[in-house]
Parts: structure tokens; sequence; C-alpha cells
């Protein structure tokens, strides 16, 4: 029988993890849907796979620079979100640009 991880010790080091990581981030995760509300106080109507595709870029790129807020006093203000916003924001831009026919 091949080994495998326990899954208990699976959820431990993902417990870990989180709290190594939300410290570092902040309660973002807590925060996403009143941002989004924010954003689209009237809803949105997501009705074609590259709507769901455009949507996810942007809730991504608003998670990073929820990221970016939340370390804007640092002498850094989190590179690693920086850079992760410019690359979401490319990807965004060539979804607007584009109709990806076969995702429909």
């Amino acid at each position: 029988m091949a080994d495998f991880r326990n899954p208990a010790e699976i959820l431990r080091e993902a417990a870990e993890l989180f709290e190594t990581r939300n410290p570092e981030y902040g309660n973002t995760w807590v925060m996403t849907g009143d941002v989004m509300k924010a954003l689209f106080p009237d809803g949105i109507n997501l009705q074609t796979a590259h709507d769901f595709s455009k949507f996810n870029t942007l809730q991504l790129m608003v998670l990073k620079l929820m990221r970016i807020c939340a370390h804007f006093h640092d002498d850094n203000g989190h590179p690693d979100s920086i850079a992760d916003l410019q690359v979401y924001t490319a990807m965004l831009g060539s979804k607007f640009e584009f109709e990806f026919e076969d995702l429909d």
C-alpha cells in the first residue's frame, strides 16, 4: 500500500499556514464581501463563461489591492501583491480586448 499523509496532518499544516500568513494579510478574507458589494452596489449579472472569467480576475485584483492597502505604511508595501496585481491587470485587459469564444 502506498504511503499517504493523514488528513488530520494536512489540516494541521493548513492551520499553521493560516496562522502564519493571516497576520501578514490581515483579515482581508473577511472584508472581501463588503468591498465587492461596494464596487457593485446593484449586484452583477454574470451570464457567460467569459463574464465569469473576467469577474474572477477582477476578484483576484481586489484581493491583491486589499493586501497592498493592509501594508500601505510598510516600507515595501507588500511587493508580491504589487507584482501579482500587475499580472492580473494585464490579464483582465486582455480579457476585455478579446472575447474568448471557446469559453462561451
